[in-house]
């Protein structure tokens, strides 16, 4: 390959529901192209990216077997009022209080069985799309109104799909209906569905006019590669979403994915954007993920989705605690919190863990699971307390290791 100018190259596999589906290779100019940490977390969200968009190839050809009749229903559903609506709570996790619901849009047919987004939305027109947007946008704008005479306070997240932000009518219609409810912008996000591409300009400054309206405007996730980091420094997005199809891998291969969530959380911060880590489900993906420092979460671990009209009383009758991450109470917490403060261990002889040993959560967590005293134990005390990077260095991989692997053994337990 080198009189082809390649240097160096990388496999990437490409799982399908059941097996693997392909392999994509990607060359590289230049030796050792591929092998520093950040080049790492950008390939893995490439991989992430492919499957997803083998899924959503997949639900498109389910759709075209869905039979005409029913597809008519659908599209029938959307324009005579049979669309009800579900909220999934949106939480800041220090504290456990509602930050935001997000509003997931469901049909209701005649018999009162309710079909979900996977069976109508890959049916529906482009035409149907947008007037299911705005049925959505008019009712859940009529409910914020609602909670805030009854006293609630909290921000509302719908999705759009680009298709819908592209039509002339969108940002007026949008416009008109926060006028009409009387809510102001700033507390309305539209969240760009990732089941189209949208590179075009013509998003791009759609993107911008609703920003210019003062609504907040969220990305799925970072998952597209260059193109999709190139977006979101260009373009004013307020809220970046950290997908569930990253989150969801993260007992199998905790190191890889603990690493992209971080990424993107600190890209986060550094460009000053509100990040929301979807698809927590578990315990300790939520002390993981706080660990990592995020500050809002969704999920089934938090809040399921529930009848809009039940949100009220779910505030006034769940006490949801916040995460306390002084006090470990995961494996997955726990190897958070040692991946985080030894990530920047090189040559130095200092310890980065905040606390001294006595004192750290991780000394608490180990003593807790009554492992004062085991390999785990002195490998953690070495980490504070070696004499030398190398020594602390090894004790750090080790207990490092021990860490992914009751992970990885806990993964097995939720499985059976």
């Amino acid at each position: 390959f080198k009189p082809l100018g390649v240097r160096s190259a990388l496999a990437i596999p490409v799982r399908g529901a059941r097996e693997m589906e392909f392999v994509l290779i990607v060359l590289g100019e230049w030796p050792h192209q591929f092998s520093s940490s950040w080049i790492r977390t950008f390939i893995t969200s490439l991989q992430n990216r492919w499957e997803h968009m083998g899924r959503l190839t997949h639900a498109r050809q389910t759709a075209n077997m869905v039979d005409a009749h029913l597809t008519a229903i659908y599209r029938e559903l959307v324009h005579s009022g049979g669309v009800r609506l579900l909220v999934q709570p949106v939480l800041e996790l220090s504290t456990g209080q509602l930050h935001k619901v997000e509003v997931l849009a469901r049909l209701e047919l005649a018999d009162g069985e309710v079909v979900s987004p996977g069976r109508f939305l890959t049916v529906l027109r482009a035409t149907d799309l947008d007037v299911l947007f705005h049925v959505v946008l008019d009712q859940g704008l009529e409910w914020l109104s609602r909670w805030d005479e009854a006293g609630l306070t909290l921000g509302l997240a719908i999705n759009m799909a680009p298709n819908s932000l592209l039509n002339p009518d969108c940002i007026h219609g949008v416009e008109q209906a926060l006028q009409r409810s009387g809510v102001a912008p700033e507390r309305l996000t539209l969240e760009l569905l990732e089941s189209q591409e949208f590179d075009s300009e013509l998003v791009d400054d759609a993107i911008a006019r609703l920003e210019n309206l003062g609504v907040q405007v969220a990305i799925d996730d970072l998952g597209s590669g260059y193109s999709s980091l190139k977006r979101l420094i260009s373009l004013p997005f307020d809220v970046i979403k950290v997908d569930q199809v990253i989150v969801r891998d993260v007992l199998q291969e905790p190191i890889k994915t603990l690493s992209l969530i971080y990424t993107i959380i600190q890209m986060g911060e550094d460009l000053d954007r509100e990040v929301v880590v979807e698809g927590v489900e578990t315990a300790d993906v939520i002390e993981a993920v706080t660990v990592l420092g995020a500050r809002y979460a969704q999920g089934f671990g938090l809040a399921r989705p529930m009848p809009v009209a039940e949100l009220q009383s779910w505030v006034n009758s769940v006490r949801v605690p916040g995460v306390d991450t002084t006090v470990l109470h995961t494996y997955l917490g726990a190897l958070a919190y040692h991946w985080r403060y030894m990530r920047r261990m090189g040559k130095e002889r200092v310890s980065f863990f905040p606390a001294a040993v006595d004192d750290c959560p991780l000394t608490h967590f180990l003593h807790s699971q009554g492992l004062q005293g085991s390999e785990a134990d002195h490998w953690h005390i070495l980490v504070h307390e070696a004499h030398t990077a190398e020594e602390r260095k090894n004790a750090s991989v080790q207990l490092r290791n021990w860490l992914v692997n009751k992970v990885r053994g806990r993964n097995c337990e939720y499985s059976s």
